[in-house]
């Protein structure tokens, strides 16, 4: 799924849904487009990355820091 569904699906899949979340972002677009993940990790249940994506999304390779980093990051709801 391209990151611009993911964008879209999610804030309906939180109205009129209950269903538990997941986002799995695909190495190829990542690089660029970090501040619009960023702002979808928050939004979401689980984070999937690999650990490409963990590091050039938290900026190192510390997965237990980036793993928290992740998880700090204020949800909407």
């Amino acid at each position: 799924m391209t990151l611009q569904a993911q964008e879209a699906l999610l804030p309906w899949l939180r109205e009129h849904t209950r269903s538990i979340i997941a986002l799995d972002t695909m190495e190829d677009y990542v690089s660029g487009n970090e501040a619009r993940i960023e702002r979808l990790i928050p939004q979401v249940d689980i984070f999937m990355p690999s650990t490409s994506e963990a590091g050039k999304l938290a900026g190192h390779s510390d997965w237990l820091a980036a793993a928290r980093q992740f998880s700090a990051m204020d949800h909407p709801w």
